[in-house]
């Protein structure tokens, strides 16, 4: 959608509730931007991860919450809040794409859901600073990120409360056997990219395929540059069209099993608000009804301990270039 016509379309249903409603930041600086709704188990972990990655700002439009997810956001001054009651499932990619051209125009941005927390090789040695340098001097527009669902050893009855403790604490298994690759430049998943780097890969299934059955797609493009040639949410929170794709992947941990998961769940299939009328979630709600005591922990799961074991065994791509900047 055209950046005048998505803003002025919804725009006027947006309301600025709390932070600065403009934020001015640099070609080297980075903020981010989520669509939320009942957060609250997920947005302090959320807020204080982001904030420590060295992210500039972040930017949530709510929609239409009934639990705390504003009021715990509030206690942070580097946020700021919009709020909207539009209906998810008409307007789900238009809210979305609203926060990218609104906030992101001519400059990067990470648009990411309240489940997912953004990280990149080498984070440990250089800042988000120091990344988009690298990102603006081959002058790429986009960057690929592929999800690593994250989860506990427990049950799907008994999964872990992560308002008390910690998501990277409480989920911190990961399971690659069932993740199925394609090259990028081969799948039909974003044939108007154009790819640096032919390593890169679009993934598929997971752990989910593998308890569920869900064939779902686990590449994203989050961090983008909104020039005047990139298309953002092409019908899909995870395409965009036009993109110069850079010669490295980043890693989106998901963390979609927790306490709750089973009330998210009746919510999606009774709303069908998700991607093909919820076709997924019926799936999972299939399942818990045979096995509410089925095990997500599998035998060739393994416990995370760095982003560079990513790497290492192929999930995440790096360019000799990349690792001669971070060196």
């Amino acid at each position: 959608m055209p950046k005048n016509e998505v803003l002025s379309d919804i725009g006027p249903c947006i309301n600025h509730i709390y932070g600065p409603s403009k934020i001015d930041y640099k070609s080297t600086e980075l903020i981010v931007l989520c669509l939320v709704r009942d957060g609250q188990a997920y947005i302090r972990t959320f807020i204080e991860h982001y904030l420590g990655l060295g992210i500039r700002h972040i930017i949530f439009l709510d929609n239409d919450s009934k639990d705390r997810t504003i009021d715990i956001a509030r206690q942070y001054p580097q946020i700021s809040i919009f709020s909207t009651e539009l209906l998810y499932k008409k307007y789900k990619y238009q809210m979305k794409e609203y926060l990218i051209r609104r906030f992101g125009q001519n400059r990067w941005s990470l648009y990411v859901d309240i489940d997912e927390l953004f990280d990149f090789p080498s984070s440990d040695k250089i800042g988000i600073r120091d990344l988009l340098e690298y990102l603006n001097f081959h002058s790429f527009t986009a960057v690929v990120a592929q999800m690593l669902d994250m989860f506990s050893g427990e049950t799907l009855a008994n999964l872990p409360d992560v308002e008390s403790t910690p998501l990277k604490d409480a989920c911190n298994y990961y399971d690659l056997s069932d993740i199925a690759k394609e090259a990028y430049s081969d799948s039909e998943f974003c044939p108007h990219n154009f790819v640096s780097n032919q390593r890169i890969a679009h993934h598929k299934g997971g752990i989910r395929q593998t308890l569920f059955g869900a064939d779902c797609s686990l590449t994203k493009h989050p961090l983008i540059f909104l020039d005047d040639e990139i298309k953002p949410m092409c019908e899909s929170s995870h395409k965009i069209e036009n993109g110069y794709i850079a010669d490295i992947t980043t890693v989106l941990y998901h963390f979609k099993f927790i306490d709750g998961f089973e009330n998210l769940t009746q919510r999606a299939v009774h709303e069908e608000n998700y991607w093909m009328d919820s076709r997924e979630y019926k799936r999972y709600y299939e399942v818990m009804k045979r096995d509410p005591n089925l095990v997500i922990k599998q035998k060739t799961s393994r416990k995370l301990n760095s982003i560079d074991e990513l790497v290492g065994c192929g999930f995440l791509v790096v360019s000799k270039n990349f690792q001669n900047w971070v060196s």
